[in-house]
């Protein structure tokens, strides 16, 4: 596909983090530490969820922590077990379903295909591990045609627990399809430009995080050493396997076994 591709990933982390299958973790406060030495932990494969001056936080399980003590860091356990945290937290702000679910991100967007055919058309790019479709949407005055116009990406759900990411390409596709006919600046934006929304990068993820792990991060890929997942952000070949990804596929960021391992950063690929 040819186009000129301004990629923008929109959203925003939810404090969520992995859990292995069996191992709790906790949020933990690695303190008097400097900027560089949170960024040392997190290349690592640590999974460091905030970086302050003179201290992190990390989501961390009992043999992480431990390791991290051995090595001479003062650590604070600020919530010693997320998943039992979560659960206390039902019904309040953490529900589930206040968040778009894969289902329904797959039947709204097939709505709005329907509904406003004229300016948007309804695509899978590409299959996940799991065989799930990867939904793009294209907003355009042409959407049937590939125009040489400027391209903009939304992306949400690289990270599966991340689900207020998945909300803002939603929102945004549906800001510029019910205001079109209305508002010049967005039809001025419409016309101009191929304006693409991949709402869930990870299909599998998303599915596994919150029907199963709230916690989980990577893909589903089942790796060669009997662990599960790759960390879809760290898997394109852009300074693949630098600073701040691991090698480990216990790890939260594993980049996986080479650049563009997964179908999920594929799918992408061929469409930037």
């Amino acid at each position: 596909m040819n186009m000129r591709m301004a990629a923008a990933l929109c959203g925003a982390a939810l404090l969520f983090a992995t859990a292995s299958h069996s191992a709790p973790k906790s949020l933990v406060k690695i303190q008097k530490i400097s900027k560089i030495q949170a960024a040392k932990i997190a290349s690592l494969g640590y999974d460091v969820v905030s970086i302050k001056d003179g201290y992190a936080e990390a989501v961390l399980d009992k043999a992480e922590a431990a390791a991290l003590s051995g090595k001479g860091y003062s650590l604070k356990t600020l919530i010693a077990d997320l998943d039992k945290y979560v659960e206390q937290m039902k019904g309040t702000q953490n529900k589930t379903d206040a968040y778009y679910n894969y289902a329904k991100v797959e039947t709204v967007l097939g709505d709005w295909a329907k509904k406003y055919s004229e300016i948007c058309r309804l695509e899978s790019i590409g299959k996940s591990c799991e065989n799930n479709d990867i939904w793009a949407l294209k907003i355009s005055d042409n959407p049937q045609k590939n125009e040489q116009e400027p391209a903009v990406l939304l992306m949400g759900a690289h990270h599966s627990r991340e689900w207020p990411s998945i909300e803002v390409p939603m929102a945004v596709a549906e800001k510029l399809l019910t205001n079109y006919s209305e508002n010049p600046e967005i039809k001025r934006l419409v016309d101009t430009r191929e304006i693409w929304i991949v709402p869930v990068v990870n299909p599998d993820g998303v599915i596994y995080s919150m029907e199963k792990s709230k916690f989980w991060r990577k893909n589903r890929r089942k790796n060669s050493d009997g662990t599960f997942g790759v960390d879809l952000n760290r898997n394109y070949g852009y300074q693949w396997g630098d600073v701040g990804s691991s090698n480990s596929g216990y790890s939260d960021t594993y980049h996986g076994p080479h650049a563009f391992s997964e179908p999920e950063s594929i799918a992408i690929k061929k469409l930037a």
